[in-house]
């Protein structure tokens, strides 16, 4: 028994040493939130490692995120439309524009003003 609980334990620290090796996942940090707190564009968007080759799946549409300095785009379909694009600051993420009609990528509808619509916080808490 007592061979066994050794050759258990050899085993498993050759896995531990195997694994610490490898390229863990890590996310982007766009911006410092306070403690307590995440950036939500760190969330609503996906890493830049896998951003261009990945999308996320699900019960209803892929979604695909292009991320640029002061927006991103939510696509919402392999052949690059329909599409969401949300502008985003230091404070908020915003609503922005959605399109009007789902089969015509030329259709859009955008709110009044660039910023009326905040979507969430950009520090939120969990």
């Amino acid at each position: 028994m007592k061979l066994r609980a050794v050759f258990f334990a050899v085993i498993m620290l050759s896995c531990i040493g195997f694994f610490s090796n490898t390229n863990l996942a890590h996310a982007d940090v766009t911006m410092s939130c306070p403690n307590g707190t995440y950036d939500m564009l760190d969330w609503m968007t996906m890493d830049s490692s896998i951003r261009s080759t990945s999308h996320l799946t699900g019960t209803a549409n892929p979604l695909y995120t292009t991320l640029y300095s002061d927006k991103f785009y939510w696509t919402k379909g392999s052949n690059g439309s329909p599409w969401d694009i949300q502008l985003y600051d230091s404070n908020y993420i915003y609503l922005w524009i959605t399109e009007y009609s789902w089969n015509d990528p030329s259709s859009y509808k955008k709110f009044t003003n660039t910023t009326n619509m905040p979507f969430t916080a950009r520090c939120s808490k969990g």
